[in-house]
């Protein structure tokens, strides 16, 4: 699995707090997020030090075919969402560009953002946190490759690798705002 797990307890930390963490398993896949990102992973080749961050804040990995949230309250057991899982299966089929991130940063509300921007100028607001999510040293290399990304399709930014899926759904700043002014102007030039 890619994915830095100092970089993922921040992001469990931040979703457990706020609007909940989802988690989700069917068949051999383990599906983990929120409203603003979701993993899909290969539960055989979640490390360890993941399983302990999921299990910390959850007190359990789910069974297949369930899904539940977690937040401070406790675990609410969630009727089974069909559409998150088939985002996953059918993102390679949907039209997608290679996007990189740029040296900008913004200010976003409760938190700091990196401007992505694609081959047509298309640019996105990501929170920072994903600035080290991919780690290298974290790839388990029997099973896995350097992921591929990111990705930009539609309003979502994406790294895939043979084991593990991560998809973030990119920031776009409220219109008239100082954000959304510069976005504008940012997406007219090749940064």
């Amino acid at each position: 699995m890619f994915i830095s797990p100092k970089d993922f307890k921040k992001l469990v930390t931040k979703a457990y707090k706020g609007t909940g963490l989802k988690l989700a398993r069917k068949g051999e896949h383990i599906y983990i997020g929120n409203n603003s990102f979701m993993i899909r992973t290969n539960i055989n080749h979640v490390p360890n030090k993941i399983k302990a961050i999921i299990i910390e804040y959850t007190g359990e990995l789910p069974g297949d075919g369930e899904m539940f949230t977690t937040t401070p309250m406790g675990n609410q057991i969630e009727v089974w969402d069909e559409a998150t899982i088939e985002r996953f299966d059918m993102w390679e089929d949907e039209p997608y560009l290679e996007v990189k991130p740029t040296n900008i940063l913004l200010d976003c509300k409760d938190r700091r953002c990196r401007v992505y921007q694609n081959g047509n100028l298309r640019v996105m607001m990501v929170n920072i946190l994903f600035d080290n999510i991919v780690s290298p040293k974290d790839i388990d290399k029997e099973y896995e490759n350097y992921p591929e990304g990111p990705y930009m399709q539609g309003a979502t930014i994406i790294w895939t690798n043979e084991t593990t899926t991560l998809m973030y759904a990119g920031s776009v700043p409220d219109d008239n705002t100082s954000q959304a002014d510069i976005l504008e102007a940012l997406s007219k030039i090749n940064i």
